[in-house]
């Protein structure tokens, strides 16, 4: 062994002088960095981190406590910046409004409007469309009416194409009870036709 070329360090070992620092100088980085801002768990993350990336520059660096506090800082500073996203996507969520607006006016409210859409169906349709405007859903219908629940998703689909070929918008579903009307028992001109 030449006295230029110290002997190296068998794999896996860390160098004396790392490990008397990493154990001299845990626990006032920890402090800086409950100082800083942050938790217990975040100042040991953000303390472990800065150690890792002090070990891999180990031999290029000949500061070590001043980059070690730099990178733990910086650590720190970016769990800060987390949390605040998080905070602030949470806050801009709660305050998004979810509910339909209940001053615009509906066809369905208009009791004329929603007798003219009955009459352009069929009977068999206009018994469906009274359940959809109840709150049933299709499988209920179908138990309701006596039907399959195919010929119930086949007259839906045709209502849907009558009432579109007609100029006229979609029948309210379960999903919006707002703009349910309640079904007439009254005939339609249609039926006193028959």
């Amino acid at each position: 062994m030449d006295a230029d070329n110290p002997p190296s360090q068998p794999r896996g070992t860390a160098p004396p002088e790392l490990v008397a620092f990493l154990k001299g100088s845990y626990r006032p980085l920890m402090k800086a960095a409950m100082y800083a801002g942050a938790s217990k768990d975040e100042a040991h993350d953000a303390v472990q981190d800065a150690f890792l990336k002090l070990v891999k520059r180990w031999g290029a660096i000949s500061e070590p406590l001043p980059y070690v506090r730099r990178v733990m800082i910086n650590n720190v500073k970016k769990a800060w910046l987390s949390r605040q996203r998080c905070a602030d996507r949470q806050k801009k969520y709660q305050a998004m409004n979810f509910e339909r607006p209940q001053d615009t006016p509906s066809i369905w409210d208009n009791r004329a409007a929603v007798e003219k859409i009955l009459s352009e169906l069929t009977p068999s349709q206009r018994d469906i469309a009274c359940c959809l405007m109840e709150g049933l859903s299709q499988t209920e219908i179908a138990a309701q009416l006596g039907r399959s629940y195919d010929a119930v998703r086949t007259a839906l689909t045709e209502m849907r194409k009558r009432l579109r070929v007609a100029g006229l918008g979609p029948i309210p579903t379960a999903e919006n009870p707002d703009d349910a009307g309640r079904c007439g028992s009254e005939p339609s001109e249609r039926e006193e036709d028959r």
